[in-house]
């Protein structure tokens, strides 16, 4: 079996316990800075992002972070929407294969 050599969460809990799932297909809200929405945060409507500027998973610390982003308000403010600060995540859950 071929393993990835950096896989993607399936889900992700974030520091103040909000659950994220990975979105699979279909359509997204229109985001600008060319970002796509990659995990839906069912609990408050946020959308965590990646994009050409946004690193989806920034491991660069001890604490991994994520965008998080309100995905209607960013649609609707366009360019001048402000990006808010990373948020930090507590979990991750990875979906295994045994052979």
């Amino acid at each position: 079996m071929k393993t990835e050599a950096d896989p993607l969460p399936w889900a992700m809990e974030l520091s103040g316990g909000e659950k994220c799932q990975a979105r699979i297909g279909g359509a997204g809200d229109a985001l600008p800075f060319e970002l796509l929405p990659a995990y839906y945060c069912k609990e408050s409507g946020r959308t965590i992002v990646r994009g050409p500027d946004v690193k989806l998973l920034d491991k660069s610390s001890e604490k991994w972070t994520v965008q998080a982003v309100d995905g209607s308000k960013a649609g609707k403010d366009g360019e001048s929407y402000q990006l808010p600060p990373r948020v930090s995540v507590a979990k991750v859950y990875f979906a295994g294969q045994s052979s």
